[in-house]
């Protein structure tokens, strides 16, 4: 691994929407075509045929080239109770889909929010080199005796303290960073 653990800003939100959601919509779609499919019964079951004939009766012998073409004649639609299940069955998908958009906008904002903070707290934070230098004025003042070496040793914890804090909060953020990708669903670089 390689370069800055804390992560410079959210990536920018891609276009389309992430796959588990993509898969919805296509689903919601396949399932209003095939309830727009069982309701148009006059294009179904059509038979077309054709083909060559050969008849001998007796000493005459015929040759020909036979079709046909067979047409249901639709007076009433059986196939009603399978529109109404793909239609149910698509409504369901269709509030799925809402909740599930609903849901994503709500953990991204959550997601990007966490980010921003984590930031904007990282930000906040001193600079390496203060705490460097109160450690050096606590040495300084150990060196001169007007110090104990108490004092010396929290001067010593406090800095190592902060530099922690400032590891787990650039740890927190690229965590944030990762999460808030997984939710867009971008994979990883």
């Amino acid at each position: 691994l390689a370069g800055e653990l804390a992560p410079d800003a959210p990536a920018p939100r891609p276009d389309g929407d992430p796959p588990r959601l993509a898969r919805l919509q296509h689903l919601e779609l396949a399932l209003a075509t095939e309830a727009e499919a069982w309701g148009s019964r006059f294009w179904r079951d059509w038979t077309v045929g054709g083909g060559y004939r050969f008849v001998r009766a007796g000493s005459a012998t015929g040759h020909g080239f036979v079709a046909s073409l067979s047409v249901p004649l639709t007076l009433w639609n059986n196939d009603l109770p399978e529109i109404e299940r793909a239609r149910a069955e698509q409504e369901r998908i269709g509030g799925e889909l809402r909740l599930g958009r609903n849901l994503a906008e709500q953990a991204e904002a959550a997601g990007r929010e966490r980010l921003e903070q984590t930031l904007a707290a990282l930000i906040r934070l001193p600079v390496p080199e203060r705490d460097a230098a109160l450690t050096r004025l606590a040495e300084a003042a150990y060196g001169a005796g007007e110090a104990t070496l108490t004092e010396l040793l929290d001067a010593h914890e406090s800095e190592t303290e902060l530099a922690l804090s400032r590891i787990d909060l650039r740890w927190e953020a690229r965590r944030a960073a990762i999460e808030l990708d997984r939710r867009r669903g971008i994979g990883a670089p």
